[in-house]
């Protein structure tokens, strides 16, 4: 077995934890920092971008560059994101609030999307498997 079918085995054995662990710390960020609805909404739609791209990455591993295209349009879609996200929620001034609770507001909700949707597909593939 190669590593990068190790690795998907590992994420989708863990998903549900990993789920879980994003979720505690979207908890713990929203609790120190500002809160918004609409932002928190423009992370899961980042999130799932994020999700799309890693499983068409997934399809089309077999190529080298397509490693580094994959590793630059995720580092541009969840940093660009972030910020995109916290302008046009919190507006250009300073927040009220610390910049690591922003962020970890939007990785965690990010990566409950990527996992919810890792643990959904990966059910589905595990429940063809068995019929």
């Amino acid at each position: 077995m190669t590593k990068t079918l190790k690795r998907i085995e590992f994420l989708q054995r863990r998903s549900p934890l990993f789920f879980a662990l994003a979720l505690v710390i979207l908890i713990i960020s929203a609790w120190y920092g500002p809160l918004s609805l609409s932002y928190l909404i423009r992370a899961l739609i980042i999130g799932s971008g994020f999700s799309v791209l890693t499983i068409a990455y997934r399809r089309w591993e077999t190529k080298y560059p397509n490693r580094l295209i994959w590793s630059a349009l995720s580092i541009v879609l969840i940093v660009g994101g972030f910020y995109w996200s916290k302008d046009q929620t919190f507006g250009l001034s300073k927040v009220d609030g610390s910049f690591w609770s922003l962020a970890g507001q939007f990785i965690s909700t990010v990566s409950a999307g990527f996992f919810a949707v890792f643990s959904a597909l990966s059910y589905k593939v595990n429940e063809s498997k068995i019929s």
